[in-house]
């Protein structure tokens, strides 16, 4: 990693919050002075000067170095920032309190000051062989019941048409099966009254297509090469499958709860102090992430809060819990990863960033690179570093039968649902 151009000093503040000396070196700032202006340059005219061809030392002298100036450290502001938190390694919570310095003179270094809230930092308690409630999946009747509705629906809406057959089609049909060379139906290959989707995929390769084009009353000899296996033969083996694919689906639930409740288990040992302002930081920051998603989505802010019926400070507020129980938890686990040592292998790094490198059409070696220039790794590896304090006390949790639901607790959650 190329070394920060910014140099930093911290200093620890009260309720979770440090200020940050960062000074930008002279020759750094001369360099992005010296990019400002020829790209100011570019839009100017001068006489004796082609366009776009004006040397950067005239642009100064011709709008003043102040002017200059201002615009380079506007422009490069947001990236000094970034290398500043990534030289001192605090993890950030809501945004800085940012203090800009004097400009100075050529020659002379510029300083920049910011005082924003960080992680808590957690006295952990015992985190290793915790016990955590942990559920046995399984594939809910209703849902198994609903979805075989859902396909039943699906069926029948159909429309009886008089054009031949083609893709997206059903057709029903009588049909009798002999094996090549021989007269008489082999066993199981005789069936009437069969509804079939043309283009659908679900039949031996070629009986589909050899429907196509069709039309009611026509008889039609097909020669197929039977695979090894086919679809569904009774109702009995759809339903069963439905299931089996509900019960894994629930199993990565029942596992992400348990894991949540193993550190939460730990959260309870641990002892940790978030103050007020950090919550409501770390609420905005959550609500932000989300208000940036709908967006994407199409659905912009104010629209979002007319939607809710609520105010930005009532959602704010609702979110604080959320919040809290976020910082908790990140702070233990920070605290584990310092207590074991725990670091990023490079195989662990290229494998995480190995979907987007698929996405972005780049190698996770490049993309890595990019990240690292960027300022950006240091989430990646923070994010990979608490993963792996999850699975160290996960693998060392002990799973218990959940506590049943009492008929009130039952009630006050409906109630809680109504709300």
């Amino acid at each position: 990693m190329p070394a920060a151009v910014v140099s930093t000093t911290v200093t620890e503040l009260p309720e979770s919050r440090v200020r940050v000396e960062a000074q930008i070196p002279a020759d750094e700032l001369e360099r992005r002075i010296d990019q400002v202006a020829r790209s100011l340059g570019r839009d100017m005219k001068m006489p004796g000067f082609r366009a776009g061809k004006i040397p950067s030392k005239v642009v100064v002298q011709r709008l003043g170095r102040e002017v200059v100036l201002d615009e380079a450290i506007r422009a490069t502001l947001g990236r000094w920032y970034v290398q500043a938190v990534e030289e001192t390694g605090i993890q950030t919570v809501g945004d800085p309190d940012l203090s800009l310095g004097d400009q100075g003179g050529p020659g002379e270094p510029w300083s920049f000051s910011f005082e924003v809230g960080v992680r808590p930092v957690a006295t952990l308690g015992t985190y290793k062989g915790l016990e955590a409630p942990r559920r046995e999946p399984a594939a809910d009747e209703e849902i198994v019941n609903g979805q075989l509705d859902e396909l039943r629906e699906r069926m029948s809406r159909l429309e009886t048409v008089e054009e031949p057959a083609g893709e997206g089609d059903f057709v029903v049909m009588d049909y009798v099966g002999t094996l090549a060379g021989e007269d008489e139906p082999f066993e199981g290959g005789t069936g009437s009254d069969q509804l079939i989707e043309l283009g659908s995929g679900r039949l031996i390769p070629g009986f589909e297509e050899g429907l196509s084009g069709a039309s009611a009353g026509d008889d039609r000899t097909v020669e197929l090469s039977f695979p090894d296996a086919a679809g569904f033969e009774t109702l009995d083996e759809l339903r069963e499958d439905i299931a089996t694919r509900l019960k894994e689906q629930d199993e990565q639930r029942a596992d992400a709860e348990f894991r949540e409740a193993v550190l939460d288990a730990a959260v309870e040992q641990a002892t940790v102090e978030v103050p007020n302002p950090l919550i409501r930081a770390r609420s905005a920051e959550l609500m932000e992430r989300m208000l940036h998603n709908l967006e994407h989505q199409g659905i912009a802010r104010d629209m979002y809060f007319q939607i809710a019926g609520k105010t930005e400070d009532e959602l704010l507020e609702e979110g604080s819990e959320e919040a809290e129980r976020t910082l908790e938890r990140e702070a233990v686990l920070a605290a584990i990863v310092d207590a074991e040592d725990l670091e990023p292998s490079d195989s662990d790094i290229l494998d995480a960033l190995q979907t987007s490198a698929v996405r972005d059409e780049t190698t996770p070696e490049k993309l890595r690179e990019r990240l690292e220039k960027a300022g950006r790794l240091d989430d990646l590896l923070d994010d990979l570093r608490q993963r792996a304090a999850l699975d160290l006390i996960v693998e060392h949790a002990t799973a218990v039968e959940p506590e049943p639901v009492t008929a009130d607790e039952t009630s006050a959650a409906a109630d809680s649902g109504d709300a």
